[in-house]
């Protein structure tokens, strides 16, 4: 069994992410709640490039439920407010590699991202490419 590399994150105090099964099983599950679909796949959108800030935001939380299972949506949207969108893009997208083997988030900027072209090791979901998507209420 390989070690897992947590990736650590500046908010409110040092966290770690951790972005294995149970964390994508719990953000797949609060997101297909929160749209009011039957299921929602994360590697799907990953590789239709479509992640919205609401999926990102989602999956950094799922990322920290290993270190404070009590930890809501919300609160994750709280903290952020002063971590960047491409220093997210950069954390999500390390731990995403590191910890699941998924392809990576892109880093490039919401505002003037292009959709990948699927070849190279930058393609992937930008953030914010979906627009209209609603906006986290609970912890789900």
């Amino acid at each position: 069994m390989r070690a897992v590399k947590l990736i650590p994150i500046q908010l409110d105090k040092p966290r770690h992410i951790l972005l294995d099964m149970r964390a994508i099983y719990q953000v797949e599950r609060a997101l297909a709640t929160l749209y009011g679909e039957k299921r929602v796949s994360l590697p799907k959108l990953f590789k239709q490039g479509d992640l919205s800030m609401t999926e990102l935001l989602h999956l950094l939380w799922g990322g920290l439920l290993h270190e404070e299972p009590a930890l809501t949506v919300d609160r994750v949207a709280q903290l952020l407010a002063t971590v960047p969108t491409r220093q997210l893009d950069l954390l999500l997208g390390e731990a995403l590699r590191e910890q699941t083997g998924m392809e990576e988030i892109s880093a490039a900027d919401p505002t003037t991202a292009t959709p990948p072209s699927g070849t190279g090791s930058g393609s992937g979901a930008t953030a914010g490419s979906r627009s209209g998507s609603p906006t986290p209420s609970s912890g789900g």
